[in-house]
């Protein structure tokens, strides 16, 4: 998509937390959306930076509510990325578990988000494309550093997404979702907050 909310909302999510967690360093970074440089680029980032929480965004196929992702599984498809190329249509690593489940307690995350008014679930699958791919891949790396990170990842609505970009589609939202903005904002600061909770 030509603007994709969920590169806006890491960039001014990292910016507002640094400006309260000042002991930490927060670093916003926009995948490809391709097949073939998404892990080398997630690889580098871990070697570079050993963080100690990892929290992806990307617009998923639901409508109105945020949807937390509980898990990845090692299952990629064959869709065609943006520049074209096929994804592998299997075991995203061969040797990998099914499946891998985030470390962060959902639960209480999830009661806190709703206690803002703030539409969000609970998500069993985070699809095939390369949004699983990615999360599959960091939740698998963070099980080889010395001290495992945080990782989740957050899908956006798709009523995010406005047809005409012209008319600042990204701080728009259909009301009919309940969510604007601001809400977003407020979900990933909690959504921060906890993961630097469960990280120390």
């Amino acid at each position: 998509m030509p603007e994709n909310p969920s590169q806006t909302l890491a960039f001014e999510l990292a910016d507002s937390a640094q400006h309260i967690w000042t002991e930490h360093t927060f670093i916003p970074h926009i995948f490809a959306t391709n097949w073939k440089s998404a892990e080398p680029e997630l690889r580098e980032l871990y070697e570079t930076h050993g963080p100690a929480v990892v929290l992806h965004f990307g617009i998923g196929n639901q409508k109105s509510a945020l949807h937390i992702e509980r898990r990845a599984r090692n299952n990629a498809s064959t869709d065609i990325d943006a520049i074209g190329c096929p994804g592998c249509g299997g075991p995203i690593q061969s040797d990998g578990p099914m499946e891998i489940q985030t470390r962060l307690a959902l639960y209480p995350l999830l009661q806190e988000i709703r206690s803002r008014g703030i539409n969000a679930q609970l998500s069993n699958s985070a699809g095939s494309y390369l949004c699983n791919f990615l999360y599959y891949n960091s939740l698998l790396k963070s099980r080889t550093q010395g001290r495992s990170p945080v990782v989740t990842f957050i899908h956006l609505p798709t009523s995010l997404c406005a047809e005409n970009p012209a008319n600042s589609p990204l701080k728009t939202v259909n009301h009919s979702t309940r969510l604007n903005w601001t809400d977003l904002i407020n979900a990933g600061m909690i959504l921060i907050s906890h993961s630097l909770k469960k990280a120390r």
